[in-house]
């Protein structure tokens, strides 16, 4: 990332011929503390290229030697590498953003689904998996947190025939949060602390380096508008004017990548000064303030396992190297047994004319031997067999794998094909194997993700919820999809509010109103393992209550009386991963809001909707006036809150005939007469409806509508029939039904 895109709202300083007194001091300030970090990591730096070396060597392998007794070099520690990364990303814990106080529950979701976005939607994920493969293969895997704007001059393109116009402009090809993994090379930290960040500031870091290496068109090209770029100088790849140059790995070597010509340049941090300094090739080119809202180094440091004295981590490789190196050992003396013992050499009598060179052993081979005297060709010649591998090396072995299981925890025998093993000694292994892992994710990696979530949330609220410009030039704002929720947002400048339903998904305005700040929320980090167990717990409770429910329908159905089973059925089908809308369709084509839901949008909107009149008109005014107390009430515009107050004045208009409607018709369920298909062969004939033509008519029944046309009775239109505005905007507020 750019070091200018950090600083979005300061003015770039401008260049001028030479450093002035304060910056050569600000420089022989960062050299010296360049040259404390770096002798602290001197022998670790070495370290790392030993385990590169191993990491590597069996690729030097691929082609066999000449040489027979060439050792062989596994890709031992490559799989043991893979094996915990693989263990490590698949059981990463989970963030949880939590509400510090009731009136925060709509921030929090929001963080919440913004954080879950940013992280599907950026190279999150791979830097972050790039950084734990640094903590497993070096012991410390290091990841910047940051923002990032990204300009370049680029050709227009006719978007009606698709081809150049032929006009340059600037345009903004990208702006939004960044995540960047860091060599561990070029990472230097506070020699003096053993924990990265303190809150209490006491044992944190207080400064850190780190150490950027640009081809030099690059460096020109990115640092146009910082000072004194034209007086640097670039030089071979990793030397340092600084006086500490970067040991380039093999394969960097192979690569000729260190053949060009390069500027580097160290980014100076300093939380207690507040302050960042860049060096390029020793020459300041920008001083200024901590750009972030944080104010804490915007980095995260990742683990595989923690030392009590030094902030960096031990390796798998340091612990694994050792196995490595004995059986590969004990191997290789076994794979030379075995050639001797396939190919043996030859002991030739002295008197035997035999010159291996003139007479090569191949099948089908004839030799023409001499002075043998009469002897036999066995008397000789024999080859020269050994004893043969011992059982105790297979000992050895074992108990090598035994330390190195009692050690690590990585239990390779499971490897093995074991067909007499039981499923209880599998699953036993496996428990202990998670166990293990949850034990190393707990210590190593929850304070880490913690510390990178609390830098991102930071950034989303300073940076990402703020209008941004599309590479076409326009001005957006940005959308943000939340699961479980309904969303009621009036317009994009106002803040969002939520309503929990199983199986939604809706997406709000993401803006400077719609998080709230960092203080009203907690994160936590929970293990993804823990949330299995009480999901599973949960799921067993839920089944055990529905099969109480459905024992008690038949025996005491009033106690039963207000239970919503449908949200029970709901909320177990959500538990269990179901799609809910698949379940449970709406009678509705809208996105799942019921009718009092669609009639107040439609509210908002300025529209007053017809009453629903299959819907209890006191539950609607009771809604409405819950809603009217609401922040999106109180933010809405005066023609959304006329349309809301004239519609509950039409709610309550049907009140008295919503409530006579519904006795009238129990009344008439009451006294509704049965049938027999005799009595509706007299009165008609077979298949014939009472009063439909054909026999005697049917007996008037006080509140039963007669549907003869219209004439009598309540009217047989549809009594909910979308009319108006309503019906444009394709509003159903309920199933229709006729007389």
């Amino acid at each position: 990332m750019r070091m200018k895109d950090l600083i979005l709202y300061e003015q770039l300083p401008t260049a001028s011929a030479s450093m002035t007194e304060a910056e050569k001091a600000r420089v022989e300030q960062v050299r010296t503390r360049f040259y404390f970090m770096a002798n602290a990591k001197s022998n670790l730096e070495a370290k790392w290229r030993s385990i590169k070396q191993l990491y590597e060597i069996y690729e030097a392998k691929i082609t066999q030697g000449e040489q027979w007794n060439e050792p062989f070099r596994f890709a031992e520690l490559f799989g043991s590498c893979q094996r915990k990364y693989s263990d490590l990303i698949k059981n990463l814990p989970e963030v949880k953003i939590r509400a510090t106080k009731n009136s925060s529950q709509n921030f929090a979701i929001a963080q919440q689904a913004t954080i879950e976005h940013t992280e599907r939607t950026t190279n999150s994920t791979r830097e972050k998996s790039r950084a734990i493969w640094d903590s497993i293969l070096y012991g410390t895997g290091i990841l910047f947190e940051g923002f990032t704007k990204l300009e370049r001059k680029i050709t227009d393109i006719d978007p009606k025939t698709g081809e150049l116009t032929g006009k340059e402009r600037l345009a903004c090809l990208y702006a939004g949060l960044v995540s960047e993994r860091i060599d561990p090379r070029d990472f230097f930290i506070d020699e003096t602390a053993t924990v990265f960040f303190d809150e209490t500031g006491i044992t944190g870091a207080r400064d850190c380096i780190r150490r950027r290496i640009y081809p030099y068109s690059t460096f020109r090209e990115r640092f146009k508008d910082y000072k004194h770029v034209e007086e640097i100088v670039p030089v071979v790849w990793g030397s340092d004017v600084m006086g500490w140059s970067k040991v380039p790995y093999e394969k960097e070597s192979q690569e000729n990548k260190t053949i060009q010509q390069y500027v580097t340049v160290l980014e100076y941090w300093n939380v207690e000064a507040d302050a960042i300094c860049l060096i390029a090739n020793g020459i300041e080119i920008y001083f200024g303030a901590n750009p972030f809202m944080h104010k804490r180094l915007p980095f995260t440091v990742y683990y595989n396992y923690r030392r009590d004295d030094s902030l960096w981590g031990v390796s798998e490789a340091e612990i694994l190297a050792p196995f490595i190196y004995a059986e590969e050992e004990i191997i290789n003396l076994m794979i030379l047994d075995a050639k001797l013992a396939l190919q043996p050499a030859l002991a030739v009598s002295g008197d035997v004319m035999f010159n291996p060179e003139d007479n090569e052993l191949q099948p089908g081979a004839i030799f023409t031997l001499r002075g043998l005297n009469g002897g036999k060709v066995g008397d000789a010649i024999a080859p020269l067999r050994f004893g043969g591998i011992p059982t105790e090396t297979f000992n050895v072995l074992e108990k090598l794998d035994d330390l190195r299981i009692i050690i690590t925890g990585d239990d390779i025998r499971s490897l093995y094909s074991n067909p007499d093993q039981l499923a209880t000694q599998t699953l036993s292994k496996r428990e202990v194997s998670q166990k293990r892992l949850a034990s190393n994710i707990y210590q190593n990696t929850v304070d880490s993700e913690r510390g990178r979530i609390q830098q991102r949330l930071s950034n989303i609220i300073q940076f990402y919820a703020k209008p941004y410009q599309t590479i076409d030039g326009r001005v957006d704002l940005r959308r943000i999809m939340v699961e479980g929720y309904d969303v009621m947002q009036q317009d994009d400048e106002n803040a969002p509010e939520f309503k929990q339903r199983y199986g939604a998904q809706s997406y709000f305005t993401l803006n400077d109103k719609s998080l709230g700040s960092s203080r009203e929320v907690e994160i936590e980090i929970i293990d993804s393992k823990m949330e299995d167990e009480l999901r599973k717990e949960e799921l067993e409770n839920l089944s055990n209550y529905l099969k109480t429910v459905v024992e008690l329908m038949p025996i005491a159905p009033q106690m039963l009386d207000g239970m919503d089973v449908r949200a029970l059925l709901k909320q177990m089908a959500t538990k269990l991963d179901l799609n809910i809308n698949e379940l449970f369709p709406t009678p509705s084509d809208d996105i799942g809001f019921d009718s009092v839901d669609m009639a107040i949008e439609l509210c908002l909107m300025g529209i007053v909707p017809d009453p629903d009149q299959n819907v209890d008109p006191l539950k609607v005014t009771d809604r409405l006036i819950k809603f009217m107390s609401t922040e999106t009430y109180k933010n809405a515009g005066a023609d959304a809150k006329k349309a809301i107050k004239e519609f509950l004045s039409l709610t309550n208009q049907y009140v008295e005939t919503y409530y006579k409607q519904k006795l009238d018709e129990k009344r008439g369920r009451a006294r509704v007469k049965t049938f027999s298909p005799t009595q509706q062969g007299n009165m008609g004939g077979p298949g014939k409806v009472p009063g439909q033509g054909g026999g005697a008519g049917v007996p008037e029944v006080s509140g039963v509508p007669v549907s003869n046309g219209g004439e009598s009775g309540i009217n047989t239109a549809p009594v909910n029939a979308p009319t108006g505005v309503a019906k444009r905007l394709g509003f159903q507020p309920g199933a229709t039904s006729g007389n």
